[in-house]
């Protein structure tokens, strides 16, 4: 295989990879099989709902809760209002109930709410939650009579700080009958949607989800960042009253979030196919079950590609560091006769700079878009977020070919890319003690660079070896490109992702010989996407 051809084939399957894990799916149709979710039967509810802005207590929203009641009550529910005064603000809660076999067993519940923040038609938040439940309750009719009561809980007031969540789990009696909630919720307008948000205890509904996974958007480092946020949904109120549950969102298009313009027609149907297969899948697979899932300890979780999420206890986390290791050390033996130490300490000393300098060159570039930080004063780079996030990709990408270039001819060396796994696997042992439900980010992208270590270190560039590492670091670029779309559109604070940089370069190293090599190709593959990316800068500005 080509020098060049390893590194352009791992980056095109990196980057189809990627592009497969936040691609949403295709829309629903309106002849669709019943028994399936579809987008556009739910379109015709969100279309009603998000007519106009909707805030708690205005005559709007009066309007939306009399559809929903009559909603409700056509597919079987026996609707009823509650009605509360919480914080001098009146909310009226919507409840239904689709009932199960026994009706004594523990009540699944679906939530969502159905005023929008002011200004605002609120297509996304959360008419398109809203929605997707009636649509998901009228598929589960089709399947015949779940085991368990399926309770529909509509919320009021939930922008004006979750009021109506309050009082239904406060005072209505439905709430003493809730055993596991699943809320919809969304942060914009498009996207596949993400399970963000567990209880603490969740291992039980870690192994749930596993089993009616359907492209999940789910992982541990989500669930463990947003515990330690200050923002809280319906679900929040829920997991404080003693329930369990998960909470689902897309968050892509942002800047359709609380705003005039989140109207039906800028809404991704694909965004709600997401988010309603997914539901209902689980729905499906909890309203049927003998038992719902109870506390568990803890899991690390994450999806991968596919509908594959793995899932294991914190602890095992050592396990996989310590083959990482073992694999490591193999390679070592196996290239002991090609390596020279000092090669070792330069790999060694590259990586904390592999780490520090992207996070500073992506921290000058999001100053220099001249856009202030918080939700509302980024919203001009909110509307064009694909234009910044393909500056954060060329920006990695230069960071990349300038590390490789600035080693020269010792970046083909066996002992620079050990060095940088030796502190790649200190640094997921640290990790590991300390936060281990994040641990996996770093210790997953080590143990496929090690396997790649173990199969080519110290030896001759054959096809077979090649085409090992090619594969190895194309299924990491790729997830970990994924992994860090979610984060930059959740989170802006772009330095972070130079830590996604390091982690890359685990896996890319043996493949950026070339960009080393060639004084001319290597200075060239760092300059030109650096260049590119701040014209983009300049262009956001």
């Amino acid at each position: 295989m080509k020098p060049w051809a390893g590194l352009t084939v791992t980056l095109l399957l990196g980057a189809i990879l990627a592009f497969l894990s936040v691609a949403g799916p295709r829309p629903g149709r309106i002849d669709d099989s019943p028994a399936v979710f579809s987008s556009a039967r739910a379109m015709a509810d969100i279309r009603v709902i998000a007519a106009e802005p909707h805030p708690v207590g205005s005559p709007a929203n009066a309007k939306v809760r009399d559809y929903l009641v009559g909603r409700m009550r056509s597919l079987g529910l026996e609707p009823r209002v509650q009605r509360a005064v919480v914080r001098g603000v009146a909310v009226e809660n919507l409840i239904g109930v689709l009932r199960g076999a026994d009706r004594g067993a523990p009540a699944l519940a679906l939530m969502a709410h159905y005023d929008s923040a002011p200004g605002s038609p609120g297509a996304g938040d959360d008419a398109s939650g809203v929605a997707a439940i009636l649509e998901i309750v009228r598929a589960l009719k089709v399947r015949g009579v779940p085991v368990r009561d399926v309770a529909v809980l509509i919320t009021d007031g939930e922008e004006a700080n979750l009021l109506g969540a309050r009082a239904l789990f406060a005072a209505d009696p439905i709430a003493a009958r809730i055993g596991l909630v699943i809320n919809l919720e969304t942060r914009g307008g498009g996207g596949r949607a993400v399970m963000f948000e567990t209880n603490p205890g969740n291992g039980a509904l870690v192994s749930a989800l596993q089993g009616a996974a359907v492209a999940p958007v789910a992982t541990s480092v989500t669930n463990f960042v947003y515990q330690r946020m200050p923002n809280s949904t319906d679900l929040g109120v829920a997991i404080g009253a003693g329930k369990l549950g998960y909470n689902f969102a897309f968050i892509d298009r942002q800047v359709d979030y609380h705003t005039a313009t989140a109207t039906v027609d800028r809404l991704e149907l694909g965004a709600v196919q997401s988010m309603g297969r997914q539901a209902l899948k689980l729905t499906q697979h909890l309203a049927f079950a003998p038992a719902l899932p109870a506390r568990a300890p803890d899991k690390v979780y994450s999806h991968t590609f596919g509908d594959l999420i793995i899932a294991y206890p914190p602890a095992f986390g050592w396990v996989v560091w310590a083959a990482a290791l073992g694999l490591l050390a193999g390679a070592v033996w196996r290239a002991r006769a090609h390596l020279k130490w000092t090669h070792v300490v330069l790999g060694a000393a590259l990586s904390p700079l592999m780490l520090i300098g992207p996070g500073l060159v992506l921290w000058a570039a999001r100053m220099g878009t001249g856009h202030g930080f918080g939700f509302r004063a980024q919203q001009p780079l909110l509307q064009q977020f694909g234009l910044w996030e393909t500056a954060i990709v060329l920006i990695c990408a230069a960071s990349l070919a300038l590390a490789a270039r600035l080693v020269g001819r010792r970046s083909g060396s066996p002992g620079v890319w050990l060095g940088l796994l030796i502190i790649g696997a200190a640094g997921a042992g640290v990790v590991q003690q300390l936060a281990p439900l994040v641990a996996y980010l770093l210790t997953w992208p080590l143990l496929l660079a090690a396997a790649g270590a173990a199969a080519g270190l110290g030896g001759e560039r054959r096809f077979a070896p090649t085409a090992f590492l090619v594969a190895l670091a194309a299924v990491s670029v790729g997830w970990i490109t994924a992994i860090g779309h979610y984060i930059a559109i959740g989170l802006d604070e772009p330095w972070l992702l130079s830590a996604f940089v390091w982690l890359s370069a685990s896996a890319l190293w043996p493949l950026l010989a070339p960009v080393g090599d060639d004084r001319k190709i290597g200075w060239a593959a760092a300059l030109i996407p650096a260049v590119a990316a701040a014209v983009i800068v300049a262009i956001l500005r």
